[in-house]
């Protein structure tokens, strides 16, 4: 009976350890797999097309190694890996569809966990968790795994450091491939168990007997073992147990009764046996008590004890135990209590993170300032939470911040910004602390955080009106007096202490009569009662005896707002007019002479305004006509070629169009070239300051002139100093690019072998601005230092020649030279005939503060194939008066797909916008009848155009043209010549923010 009641204790304790670690396994196993689904969730199908981004993407995972330590694969459809967070293993390019997981997530699209299996490159035990990748439609076009190495530590290595007793173990077992997955004993990992039909007990185990129970192993020893499923894999854990172990205290317990009754003989047999009975008795109770609670659970009950002597003292013992027990519980339920009253009302926001930063808790303050649910944030990843949904930058700054705070014995402070339910943005002041126990373990991440929107909001304009107020006094140069009714002076303000006629100190507290001559102090007194009397005094004029001279000051009173118990005072402002009653007194003096002089002058300047006047206009209008004239045939010439080639099917005709065209594209860089240098010395040329990457500005450089260097088997290398390459400018990237490209285009242009490098280095590093220093080097001809005189004149080369070799109008580096000037740097060159040039210039850029945002995805597909496929049969308006852009126009967007009406001026346009709705108009602004930016205005005050993407599609491409165009309503601006590839980027951003 002892034996079964022992039995019937260990294993209700077996099982009980069994079910926490099968359920612990089942939680871990079922939150990688979940993992894995929301990675797979956010690998877009352009994604899979580019695997360097998605080695990018896995790289930036930082929880990816704590979850799976044999990393994380990515495949296409067809089973082959083609990213790996651990690519030194090999795995890239290793096609995995004989793996049956694998297969069924591809085939199938189920997620999945693997039996283990050896490694193809790891060599050693694994298995792996398998998700789906769907592109929008559902469709499964990929799948993602994630890969546990039995051989390595791992989350399942508490099954392996577990132990049961003194000897007892545990087995993970696998039973459809009847496979040890894990143990205790490590050397069992990956271990067959027999074959059906060679041991009974396994096989029942192995068809989900969950039972405690004993059998005969292999060994031939008795173990008492109890089962428990995984549900996510089907998989058991088993506690193993010895019964020699298990029931080694009854034994022990026989065997000194066998000893007691072999001693006594048989007569007393019976009476021993009551004795024993009668000792038992208690024991026997008490172990069915406990067994009792054990099964039922808490609260605990205090054992019955029916004797006074060891046996009593025992179970009493064990009451106080229980009792121990019982106010240790209690204590912990009013402390958790306690805990959580105060957790949910400290702070504004309080949210506690395990290592790997998935949220724990969060306090019901946060949730209700928020507006968002506990779920929402717990048992997921704390950048993943509705509070950061449009701001993933939070998604790598959270990381780094939780490192830095685990690094750290001190709270990390920051200021934060987060979202609430309604998507508005807020401030806070927030801190991360790593919360730690006595012996330094980490424990737990600790985020508190209070909302500042209101105070900072607060703060500024307290500080933005004490600045404008001081700012406003500081630039007044008149005397500001506080004063009383009997013209006490209370307070003053002036920058100029030597008008007063008395030192300030001696001012306070005194009256003018006090500190005045009579004359003056009655005048102050007289403006003071007038100010009393009718609110406002000016005119006012006294003179004043000062050290350095005689000076006039004219007086303004005005009475200012106190409290009600306070007595009236007012502000008076004292004006010195010295200077003015002197220059009255001359002018009276001299007004008849000054008179005359200043008809005669005034004629001459009146002539000469409007004859300066007349020439900047007519050549301002000389430079616009010449743009719009220029540019506009320019796009009949290259539209009508780009038509052309897109027809043509006769080699040499594309050969023939080809030349046409890049003859085209020279002349139109002539053009630009001459107008740019027209607008320079015009003044009418512009910078904007536009927050920008140097790195951009390079990667532009390298995509137009890449292949021409390739071209002349040249190298073209970029030497950029890690601090440039890091920092965010602000400037003109545009005019910093065409810079860069005419030194690098000149570069390619006279350098027949070698290589030709750009370089960038960090001159000045201030705290608003930054001086950059940029050297293109060359292997080519180099320059004389007689002709490095008069390369940056414009129309001039170093040799006359050269026009006739290398082509070119001599005006690509004064234009640069005027561009660097006017960025605040200069340029030079440094030449030696035969070995090469280095041209350098300096900029200086504005340090950036804002982010700038990442380089968008490239989607695999071209604009022009996007608008087809997504835009095709659209109805978009095109406004156009000249026969051959029209031509041009239209063959461009019917090309498209797209549905196009054509109104020959301003007028036009607008009779069709009353007839159509069209989701877009392009505007040329030089129309008859009604001009494109009245017909803009026009179109805009119909009902269901405030929201119609209108683009300017002019030959006026300069920026104040552009300006005009955006004032006057239209959203984006295409110069002539049109670029197709630009026209069709244009129309396809316009056209999805439509849609959004």
């Amino acid at each position: 009976m002892l034996r079964e009641d022992m039995k019937h204790l260990l294993g209700n304790q077996q099982q009980s350890s069994v079910s926490m670690l099968a359920a612990e396994a089942d939680r871990e196993l079922s939150e990688r797999l979940k993992w894995l689904e929301s990675i797979g969730a956010r690998i877009t199908p352009a994604m899979l097309d580019n695997p360097a981004a998605l080695q990018e993407f896995l790289a930036q995972r930082v929880v990816l190694p704590s979850l799976f330590n044999g990393g994380a694969i990515i495949y296409r459809a067809d089973g082959t890996a083609i990213a790996d967070s651990l690519p030194e293993t090999g795995r890239i390019g290793v096609n995995y569809m004989d793996i049956e997981t694998i297969a069924a997530a591809l085939k199938e699209g189920k997620s999945n966990i693997s039996t283990p299996v050896m490694g193809k490159k790891l060599g050693m035990p694994v298995f792996g968790m398998t998700a789906p990748i769907r592109d929008t439609h559902g469709k499964v076009i990929g799948a993602v795994a994630g890969v546990t190495n039995l051989g390595l530590p791992n989350y399942l290595d508490k099954i392996q450091n577990s132990v049961f007793g003194k000897t007892g173990s545990y087995l993970l077992i696998a039973p459809e491939a009847r496979l040890i997955v894990t143990a205790s004993d490590k050397a069992r990992i990956m271990e067959t168990l027999p074959a059906p039909g060679v041991n009974s007990m396994i096989d029942r185990f192995l068809q989900g007997h969950e039972v405690t129970e004993t059998f005969v192993n292999s060994r031939g020893v008795e173990m008492l073992r109890s089962s428990r499923k995984i549900p996510v894999t089907g998989w058991y854990v088993s506690a193993l147990l010895p019964t020699a172990e298990a029931f080694a205290p009854i034994h022990a317990m026989q065997q000194r009764v066998l000893i007691a009754t072999m001693l006594l003989t048989l007569l007393a047999g019976g009476l021993i046996w009551w004795l024993l009975r009668r000792e038992f008795a208690p024991m026997q109770a008490t172990v069915n008590a406990l067994v009792s609670q054990s099964e039922s659970g808490w609260p605990r009950q205090p054992l019955p004890i029916l004797r006074q002597d060891e046996i009593g003292q025992l179970i009493g013992s064990f009451n106080q135990l229980l009792e121990t027990l019982r106010q240790g519980e209690n204590l912990l339920r009013q402390r958790e209590a306690k805990y959580r009253a105060v957790f949910n009302q400290q702070f504004e926001f309080v949210a506690i993170l395990n290592a790997d930063g998935v949220v724990l808790d969060i306090n019901e303050t946060a949730l209700n300032k928020i507006g968002v649910k506990r779920e929402d944030f717990v048992g997921k990843l704390f950048w993943l939470s509705p509070s950061w949904r449009d701001l993933p930058e939070w998604h790598q700054i959270w990381p780094d911040r939780l490192r830095k705070a685990m690094a750290s014995s001190e709270s990390i402070l920051t200021e934060d910004i987060y979202q609430l339910d309604n998507g508005v943005t807020r401030t806070a002041d927030a801190a991360t602390t790593a919360i730690r126990d006595a012996d330094g373990n980490f424990q737990f991440f600790l985020i508190e955080a209070s909302d500042t929107t209101e105070r900072k909001q607060t703060d500024e304009a307290i500080k933005a009106a004490r600045s404008q107020l001081q700012a406003t006094l500081d630039a007044l140069p008149d005397l500001l007096f506080e004063v009383d009714a009997e013209g006490r002076i209370f307070n003053y303000h002036t920058h100029r202490t030597d008008l007063l006629a008395a030192p300030p100190e001696v001012f306070m507290g005194k009256r003018f009569a006090d500190v005045l001559p009579p004359d003056a102090a009655s005048a102050c007194q007289r403006a003071i009662d007038e100010a009393k009397q009718n609110g406002f005094s000016s005119g006012v004029t006294i003179r004043l005896p000062l050290p350095q001279g005689e000076h006039w000051f004219e007086l303004s009173v005005a009475p200012m707002q106190v409290a009600a118990q306070s007595a009236q005072r007012f502000i008076m402002i004292s004006r010195d007019i010295s200077e003015r009653v002197t220059a009255e007194a001359e002018l009276d003096q001299y007004r008849h002479h000054l008179e005359k002089l200043v008809e005669t002058r005034t004629a001459e300047l009146s002539i000469a305004k409007d004859a300066a006047e007349a020439a900047n206009i007519a050549k301002s209008q000389f430079i616009s006509n010449m743009s719009h004239e220029l540019r506009t045939p320019m796009n009949g010439v290259m539209g009508m070629v780009d038509m052309a080639l897109q027809r043509a099917t006769d080699p040499q005709q594309i050969d023939w169009l080809n030349k046409s065209k890049s003859s085209a594209q020279h002349l139109l860089a002539v053009i630009n070239d001459i107008l740019d240098i027209s607008k320079i010395e015009a003044e009418r040329l512009t910078l904007e300051s536009i927050h920008f990457r140097f790195g951009e500005v390079l990667e532009n450089l390298l995509s137009l002139l890449g292949h021409k260097a390739d071209a002349k088997q040249l190298k073209l290398l970029v030497d950029l100093e890690s601090d440039v390459s890091r920092m965010a400018f602000l400037g003109d990237p545009l005019r910093l690019g065409q810079v860069l490209l005419n030194l690098t285009g000149n570069a390619l242009k006279f350098t027949d072998h070698g290589s030709i490098t750009v370089r960038a280095r960090l001159l000045e590093d201030n705290p608003e601005t930054v001086l950059l220093h940029i050297e293109i080097a060359d292997t080519g001809i180099g320059i004389s230092a007689e002709d490095q005189k008069k390369i940056f004149t414009a129309f001039e080369q170093a040799d006359g020649s050269m026009t006739r070799k290398y082509g070119g109008t001599g005006l690509g580096l004064a234009i640069s030279k005027r561009l660097v000037q006017l960025m605040g740097g200069e340029i030079g060159v440094e030449s030696t005939p035969g070995v090469g040039s280095t041209f350098w210039f300096t900029v200086r850029l504005g340090k950036s503060t804002d982010a700038v945002l990442p380089a968008p995805t490239v989607t695999g597909k071209s604009a022009h194939e996007r608008l087809l496929d997504e835009y095709a049969g659209t109805r978009v308006l095109l406004a156009e008066d000249e026969p051959i852009n029209q031509e041009v126009s239209r063959g461009l967007l019917e090309d498209a797909g797209f549905i196009v009406d054509l109104a020959d001026d301003g007028l036009q346009v607008l009779k069709l916008a009353k007839k159509y709705v069209y989701a877009l108009i392009l505007m040329d602004m030089q129309m008859p009848l009604m001009n494109g930016v009245e017909a803009t205005m026009a179109v805009r005050m119909l009902l269901n155009y405030a929201q119609v993407p209108i683009l300017a599609m002019t030959a006026n491409a300069f920026d104040e043209d552009r300006q005009i165009c955006l004032n006057a309503g239209m959203n984006d601006h295409i110069g002539k010549p049109v670029d197709p590839d630009r026209l069709y980027e244009t129309l396809l951003r316009w056209l999805e923010k439509c849609d959004g």
